[in-house]
């Protein structure tokens, strides 16, 4: 259950930074307690591309809080609903991403100084002996390869994953039926094709959609999943195999004497 909203909470301002869809850097400030983000006009942040109310971002007790409105909310990473801290990374789309950033108001402009009270000073302690000094103990998590590097500045910021080239996945069709969708991390249909792409429509299907799978892969950041050379050599054993078991068969029944 999403925290309730505090009005108890000191005033700050927030920084919401992002690409609009020419590529300038945008940035949205306000001292609201609420922010929707979303697609349609009424929004306080207006986004292409994403649904029409993505994410609600407010106010509570323990903090920032950002809600998953539309379903495609990431927070550094991890998909769904959860608090947000400065320097955060919220990525409501494969191309859309904002970083979010706190002001927090002046300590003077928070609460006025106390006025200091006139007491007798008490008599200085005798100077206590001092002990050895004794390392810190290291945390195991602040070691250097636990440590999550920090997101470059601006607003589209892409997931991590392994490149993924179309062109690649094309070419490996045209070789091979069916390695471009090997490529892709698409066995099963890589295997399927490979069977009808004797034929010339099957195979010129297999090259767009080889191609068009490629593309979606590397625009939404890269290969996260299955794919790559492994999969290609699988296929090209897969394929080995079927024609082995072809050429026996085909022995057997007497057609190929």
């Amino acid at each position: 259950m999403p925290p309730q909203s505090s009005g108890e909470t000191p005033r700050s301002t927030i920084k919401l930074s992002y690409y609009d869809e020419h590529g300038a850097v945008r940035s949205y400030e306000t001292e609201a307690r609420t922010v929707i983000i979303g697609s349609a006009p009424q929004c306080h942040v207006v986004l292409p591309g994403i649904p029409a109310q993505a994410c609600k971002i407010y106010l509570s007790r323990q903090g920032y809080y950002a809600m998953d409105l539309g379903g495609t909310l990431t927070i550094d990473s991890r998909p769904g609903s959860g608090f947000v801290a400065h320097g955060a990374v919220l990525q409501l789309g494969p191309q859309t991403g904002l970083r979010f950033q706190i002001r927090s108001a002046p300590a003077s402009a928070a609460a006025p100084p106390a006025r200091p009270t006139l007491r007798p000073a008490p008599p200085a302690p005798a100077p206590p002996t001092p002990a050895p000094a004794r390392p810190a103990p290291v945390s195991p998590s602040a070691s250097p390869s636990h440590v999550r590097p920090t997101p470059p500045p601006g607003g589209v910021v892409a997931l991590a994953g392994s490149p993924h080239h179309p062109s690649l996945a094309l070419t490996l069709g045209i070789l091979l039926p069916g390695a471009g969708q090997a490529y892709n991390g698409q066995p099963l249909k890589a295997a399927i094709l490979a069977l009808v792409s004797a034929l010339v429509l099957p195979w010129l299907y297999s090259l767009y959609d080889a191609w068009s799978r490629a593309s979606r892969v590397q625009a939404s950041g890269g290969r996260r999943g299955s794919g790559g050379w492994i999969w290609v050599i699988l296929h090209l054993w897969y394929l080995l195999v079927a024609g082995l078991l072809t050429l026996i068969v085909l022995t057997l029944l007497g057609v190929l004497s």
